[in-house]
């Protein structure tokens, strides 16, 4: 999807450290399963010989690194519990 220039969101629970990433800023899925939420991908890449997607979250600059980090594959594999892709720019209008 995002090498043909789709936005993936990715419907996933949440494991613990997701809270509070830290350096090397992947994520590998451990840890006590928290809750749900819904990220975006915007990046391919590997770390270590393993697979990751890089995802801007929803809570600001102060979490993870200015708000990205690295999901390595095998916390996809853990944790995606549904996709969706963006196919258009929506507009919301206030009055």
């Amino acid at each position: 999807m995002l090498r043909g220039g789709a936005t993936p969101v990715l419907g996933i629970s949440l494991p613990e450290p997701f809270f509070s990433p830290c350096d090397p800023w992947v994520l590998r899925g451990d840890g006590t399963y928290i809750g749900m939420h819904a990220v975006i991908a915007v990046g391919i890449g590997s770390f270590e010989g393993s697979g990751c997607f890089l995802i801007r979250n929803s809570w600001g600059p102060d979490w993870g690194v200015d708000g990205y980090v690295w999901l390595a594959a095998e916390f996809i594999a853990r944790h995606l519990k549904s996709l969706c892709t963006l196919t258009d720019e929506v507009h919301y209008w206030c009055t």
